[in-house]
C-alpha cells in the first residue's frame, strides 16, 4: 500500500505534536506544509512522486508468487489431462476490461524512483462498462461483447456499434 503525500504530511504533523517539538505548521490544517515536503524530496532523491494505479481489493489479495504459482501448476495439470499441449487451436482465454464512464482523481503517491507501476488499492465506485474479449493461443478471436449496467437496452448505445454487434 503505498503511501500518499497527503498521509506523510499528517503522519509527520501528528508526531511532532505527540512529541511536543516546535514547528511552523498550521495547527488548523494540521499537517507539516509543502515546503517542507519540497525538502523531504531533496533530502530523499530516491522517493519519487508519482500517479498510482487503481487496484481493486479482491485483485490485489490475489497478487502473491503464493496463488500464482497455483495457478500455474493447475493449468499445467488441465493442460495435461486433456492433451492440450499440441493443440494451441482449443486453448482459449477470455479477460474483460472495465472502462469506466466518469471521471476519478488519480492520486499521487510516493515510491522508489524507477518503480514501473504503482498501484493504489481502492474499492471500484465509478460507474463502468465491461469489455470481454476472447481468443485462442493461435490469435484467433471472437468479436468482443461490451456489457452496460442496467436491465433494458438503451437505443443511443447501439448507434455507433458495428452491424451484428447489437
Amino acid at each position: 500500500m503505498p503511501l500518499t503525500p497527503k498521509v506523510l504530511r499528517r503522519s509527520v504533523f501528528t508526531f511532532i505534536e505527540e512529541n511536543g517539538l516546535k514547528h511552523p505548521f498550521s495547527p488548523q490544517i494540521r499537517l507539516a506544509g509543502r515546503k517542507w515536503m519540497a525538502l523531504f524530496y531533496k533530502r530523499h532523491p530516491e522517493v519519487a512522486r508519482r500517479k498510482s494505479q487503481m487496484l481493486n481489493p479482491a485483485r490485489a489479495r490475489k497478487l502473491n508468487r503464493h496463488i500464482v504459482q497455483e495457478y500455474f501448476k493447475k493449468l499445467e495439470e488441465v493442460l495435461t489431462d486433456l492433451n492440450l499441449f499440441n493443440q494451441p487451436q482449443l486453448i482459449y482465454n477470455m479477460d474483460e476490461k472495465c472502462c469506466r464512464l466518469t471521471l476519478h482523481h488519480q492520486q499521487h503517491v510516493l515510491s522508489r524512483k524507477g518503480a514501473k507501476r504503482v498501484h493504489l488499492i481502492a474499492p471500484e465506485h465509478a460507474e463502468s462498462a465491461k469489455v470481454v474479449a476472447c481468443g485462442n493461443a493461435l490469435g484467433q478471436c471472437i468479436p468482443p461483447m461490451i456489457l452496460f449496467k442496467g436491465k433494458r437496452q438503451k437505443p443511443e448505445w447501439i448507434d455507433s456499434m458495428p452491424p451484428g454487434h447489437q
